[in-house]
């Protein structure tokens, strides 16, 4: 049992170590999510402030046609009034001149309003364009490096995985099945030391019987509370090399 005790604590480091370098390698592709969903919104945003400025462009077009049609109706009915040789009619006319201008006047100060729309729109529109590419290098960037840092862990994890086999051979199934299993239920640590007579998983205090029994090293046994295989770190760690 000392064997296959020594041999776990073994297959522990080395799956401690993978796990840290697991560990340490997804933090690149997560920071590159994040920066991709900052381009995302940052685009989606950048789309529909484009689209309310085109409304606003096409609106003060057809303000601005409209107020040139009436313009040229205007000038058509100033020439008419200077022709005019009866008093009647220049009467009319000088009333129908009169409330076209004032209906031309509010078109254009209207026009001028939306204009002046227009061109704050059209500052923030840049300002997110110019968010949005240095937030694309960003993402280039970083998802340059995290392919590199990818590489560079795997290929080191890789390594280490292959350590791994020496000690599983000499494991018999169902102890490498229940090592496995406390080591997915309990990210990544399965084996641990007893020390002041508590489980260093989950600082339980095991009851003396179970402390004695560990410390003779004879039986594989486990936690109470974690589950975790247990082995005395003042004895038999310290034979190991």
């Amino acid at each position: 049992m000392r064997e296959t005790l020594s041999c776990l604590i073994q297959l522990q480091k080395v799956d401690s170590a993978i796990f840290e370098l697991a560990k340490s390698r997804d933090q690149y592709p997560e920071q590159v999510k994040r920066t991709q969903a900052k381009v995302e919104e940052c685009s989606a945003m950048l789309e529909s402030l484009s689209s309310k400025l085109q409304t606003l462009r096409e609106e003060r077009s057809t303000k601005e046609l409209h107020l040139k049609t009436e313009e040229e109706k205007l000038r058509k009915w100033e020439k008419r009034l200077m022709d005019s040789k009866k008093h009647h009619e220049a009467s009319t006319l000088a009333r129908e001149i009169d409330a076209q201008k004032r209906l031309n006047q509010e078109v254009q100060e209207e026009a001028l309003r939306l204009l002046e729309q227009e061109e704050t729109l059209k500052k923030k529109v840049d300002e997110i364009a110019q968010e949005l590419a240095t937030l694309r290098q960003q993402f280039d960037k970083e998802k340059a490096l995290s392919d590199a840092k990818t590489k560079e862990f795997d290929s080191k994890i890789k390594a280490l995985e292959a350590d791994c086999g020496q000690y599983t051979k000499h494991l018999k199934k169902n102890v490498t099945t229940k090592y496995e299993n406390i080591k997915k239920r309990r990210n990544g640590l399965a084996v641990v030391p007893v020390r002041d007579g508590c489980c260093t998983g989950c600082s339980m205090s095991l009851p003396p019987q179970l402390y004695n029994i560990i410390i003779q090293a004879t039986t594989l046994e486990t936690c109470p509370s974690c589950q975790r295989i247990l082995y005395w770190e003042e004895g038999l760690e310290h034979g190991i090399s």
